[in-house]
This record gives C-alpha cells, sequence and structure tokens, in this order.
C-alpha cells in the first residue's frame, strides 16, 4: 500500500465526520419542529384604580394611537331602571264667572231693609225688646223694613242732617197686623194706639216710622218728649 499514514489519518477522522454530521442533522430537526410549533405569550392583566391592562407579549400589545380591549367578564352589568316620569296633569280651566244680574230699583210700595239704604242710621226697634210702655216684646224681629218711598225721603234729609254731624236713630218702623192688634189690647186708647178694628195703622203700611236724633257717638239729642210717652207732650195737637 503506498500511502499508508495518508489512509490512517482518514479512518481516525471518521468518527469525529460522523458525529459532526449527527449533530448538525439534530439541530435542523430541531430547528424544524420549533417552526411550527404555535408561540407562546403570557398575559397580565392589572386592574389596579383606573389602570387599563398591560400586555406582556408583543403580539398581544396595542399598536400606537388605539386603544386596548378590555378583557370579557362573566359578569354582566345589571341594567339602571328607567326613571318614572309621571304625566303632567293639566289644570283644569276656571270656570267662567257668572254674569251679575242687574239691580232692579224697587217700586214705592215694596217693603225695604232700612240699613240697605241708610247704613249710618241706628236701629232699636223698642218693641222688639221690654223696653217700651207695655213692658213685653210685642215682635221679634230685629230687622228694620220700611216702604221704600219712605226710604227714599229718609235718605234725603240724612244726607243733609250729616253734613251737620247728626244721624237718625228709628224706634218702630213696620209693624205687622198681629202686633198692632196686641198693642191694642194693653192700650185700648186710640189717642195713643190705632184701633185694628176700624182700619190698618200707619206703622202696618209700612209707611210711618218712629225717629229720634243722635250725634257721632249715638247720644241721642234732647226732644219734647220720650218714647211711648202717653202725655200732652208727645200730643201732636
Amino acid at each position: 500500500m503506498k500511502h499508508p499514514q495518508t489512509l490512517m489519518m482518514i479512518l481516525m477522522l471518521l468518527p469525529l465526520l460522523f458525529a459532526t454530521l449527527s449533530c448538525t442533522l439534530t439541530k435542523t430537526q430541531d430547528s424544524s419542529t420549533d417552526s411550527l410549533k404555535e408561540p407562546s405569550l403570557s398575559l397580565h392583566l392589572s386592574f389596579e384604580g383606573s389602570t387599563s391592562p398591560s400586555f406582556s407579549s408583543p403580539l398581544l400589545s396595542p399598536s400606537p394611537g388605539s386603544s386596548p380591549s378590555a378583557p370579557p367578564s362573566s359578569v354582566k352589568p345589571t341594567p339602571s331602571p328607567t326613571p318614572f316620569v309621571s304625566p303632567s296633569l293639566e289644570p283644569s280651566p276656571s270656570p267662567a264667572p257668572s254674569p251679575s244680574l242687574p239691580t232692579k230699583e224697587p217700586e214705592e210700595s215694596d217693603l225695604v231693609l232700612v240699613k240697605d239704604y241708610l247704613p249710618t242710621t241706628m236701629i232699636d226697634l223698642r218693641y222688639a225688646t221690654e223696653n217700651n210702655f207695655t213692658g213685653k216684646v210685642i215682635y221679634e224681629d230685629l230687622d228694620c223694613y220700611l216702604r221704600y218711598g219712605t226710604v227714599k225721603k229718609l235718605m234725603s234729609a240724612a244726607m243733609e242732617l250729616e253734613e251737620k254731624g247728626v244721624y237718625f236713630k228709628i224706634w218702630d218702623a213696620y209693624r205687622p197686623v198681629w202686633a198692632q192688634f196686641k198693642l191694642w189690647e194693653i192700650c185700648p186708647d186710640p189717642t195713643f194706639v190705632s184701633d185694628p178694628n176700624v182700619g190698618f195703622s200707619s206703622h202696618s203700611r209700612g209707611n210711618t216710622v218712629d225717629i229720634t236724633l243722635v250725634d257721632k257717638e249715638g247720644n241721642e239729642l234732647l226732644m219734647p218728649s220720650a218714647f211711648d210717652e202717653f202725655s200732652s207732650a208727645a200730643d201732636r195737637d
């Protein structure tokens, strides 16, 4: 054999060559296997305060200028109840005021309430009290009535008197017929009491009034006679 040393060297290098080739094939297989595997990732969520979740994997990192999506939650938020709004009630329209009826002037013979036309006149109906010559209540009505024609004459006189600070005070006005019979039974004297059996008294017609005068304080002015005085001082003749 011509080159024994060269052959020996080749034989000595063969194991090393096979070992190198085997290692190279193993790395190539590992590299091919790793390329088929899916990339692994790790997700780290942080919910401290209002901090947005942070991503440790570059594959899931949000791109610049975009906001990351919130992680899915298994608990669904409870929807807030819809507030109840009561319907507005429109106020009902107020009824239109009824027109006032025109006041008709009474007839001359109509009985009217004296206070309606002579509000400053004092009323002291003696026969509605025991303060009269009989000492008894003849009638109980405290309202003073007269014929409207008589009231108009009193209104005219009252205007002149009030300018001087003098006012009317009425002792007796309209007197019912049955009250006249009661007076006649107590005092059957035609000089002072009209006989109802002959005819109605002028008081029963509402055109006669027993009257006196008072000052602003209601004090009676001096007259020739008092009320119900049966003397010559009260005789009109």
